[in-house]
């Protein structure tokens, strides 16, 4: 990559600076992502934010570059880096499309007056090498610093579970500037030696054609929005028999549910749906092995542990629950988080050590990070997510999911209740 039309140094980088960099859909993003990380630290935002919440992502990222890709909006974080203070120039770089070299490829732009780095670029195992935040619907985002060896070492894990190998295809209709879409569509898509297709934007008729192009996908991964809205693309167009080569779909962020999984299943020909577990913090925690009829054996289940140790947790006590018991889910591991951006007390709420009652010492077997998740594991170790544990109701000394309430009250009376989306 050094003197190429991506080497970062030529933008004045140093190792161990971070770039922030807003970048349209499709290849040009999945490329920008594996540039920007593979020599410095990548913080992908999304290209609709808002001005405030780039001015706090640059300002928590301790930013030094910001680079802007022709085809994404670049008002609000160009006011943004106007309005930074703190006596630090954040640099503004730009990119531009280099379609006729190959999909997604580019060549950097370096702002007026940069002088470039002489020290090569390449980040290494411990290194930062992709800057995340939390949604922050209940409070300020926090920053998600993953290692370099984490994400490797995560994505060759989660290919192997699902099982992809060198002839697979995955399509991508997932933003890459969240966990999802750069994890799992495309480092797994790279650990297996496979390849990726990837949509600018997401619609029902676009992702129903990209499954006919040749050469056809096998798998995608995606939230159960983009499954259900296929699917009624499909009803409402009549499409009985749709044309694809899917081997399977995988399942995320969000819980599918058993009506919904057969439903997808079925719309495809019976091909397996894996429902799975992951969060910013670690990518996957648990999926179910591709053998798995899933939907038939362990229907509602996310899986079983398949890239960190996993305890279920009381959350008063942090003590482990036996079998069957909910609740707070608790991992662990050489590739969770190993601790938030700047933020002790986020620290301090989130990581325990599982067995302090024992008096064990701090060591990384005994680190547990709390995701704040309610769920139980069964006999066999598969996971079922109950809700969160913020939203526990606290009834006569007991812990109440809403999610038990509402399946209580919908077998009650379903006639009269709707499903959760």
């Amino acid at each position: 990559m050094t003197g190429g039309g991506g080497d970062l140094a030529a933008l004045g980088v140093n190792p161990g600076e971070t770039v922030v960099y807003i970048a349209p859909g499709g290849a040009i993003a999945a490329v920008a992502f594996l540039v920007v990380a593979a020599q410095a630290t990548a913080a992908p935002l999304e290209p609709t934010i808002a001005q405030a919440d780039a001015l706090d992502a640059l300002e928590q990222f301790g930013a030094a570059h910001v680079l802007l890709f022709d085809g994404a909006p670049h008002e609000a974080v160009l006011a943004a880096v106007e309005q930074a203070g703190g006596g630090v120039r954040i640099q503004v770089h730009h990119a531009v499309a280099n379609a006729t070299a190959g999909p997604g490829l580019f060549k950097l732009v370096p702002s007026s007056g940069t002088t470039p780095s002489l020290t090569p670029l390449a980040t290494r195992g411990d290194d930062i090498a992709l800057l995340l935040r939390t949604s922050g619907t209940t409070s300020k985002p926090k920053g998600v610093p993953l290692q370099q060896n984490s994400v490797v070492r995560n994505a060759l894990l989660l290919s192997a579970t699902i099982e992809i190998g060198p002839a697979d295809i995955c399509l991508n209709a997932m933003p890459l500037f969240h966990i999802g879409g750069l994890s799992a569509s495309i480092l797994a898509s790279l650990a297996a030696g496979g390849s990726c297709t990837c949509l600018d934007s997401f619609s029902a008729a676009t992702f129903y054609a990209a499954l006919g192009t040749s050469p056809q996908p096998t798998w995608y991964s995606a939230v159960p929005t983009i499954h259900l809205a296929v699917v009624n693309y499909l009803k409402d167009n009549k499409i009985v028999e749709p044309q694809h080569s899917l081997r399977f779909i995988r399942s995320g962020a969000a819980a599918l549910t058993p009506t919904d999984g057969q439903a997808l299943s079925k719309c495809y020909g019976g091909i397996p749906i894996h429902g799975t577990y992951s969060m910013s913090e670690q990518m996957p925690i648990s999926q179910p092995n591709a053998g798995l009829d899933q939907l038939n054996e362990k229907n509602g289940s996310v899986g079983i542990a398949c890239a960190a140790s996993m305890a279920i947790v009381d959350p008063a006590t942090l003590a482990p629950q036996p079998h069957g018991i909910p609740g707070i889910i608790a991992i662990s591991g050489p590739t969770v988080m190993r601790n938030y951006l700047n933020n002790p007390k986020a620290d301090m709420e989130n990581f325990f050590l599982l067995s302090c009652a024992d008096g064990a010492a701090d060591s990384d077997a005994d680190r547990f990070f709390l995701t704040g998740d309610v769920g139980l594991l069964d006999a066999d170790g598969h996971l079922t997510i109950k809700g969160r544990s913020k939203e526990l109701i606290k009834r006569g000394g007991e812990q109440v999911s809403p999610y038990e309430l509402e399946d209580a009250i919908k077998k009650a009376c379903p006639l009269t209740c709707t499903r959760r989306s």
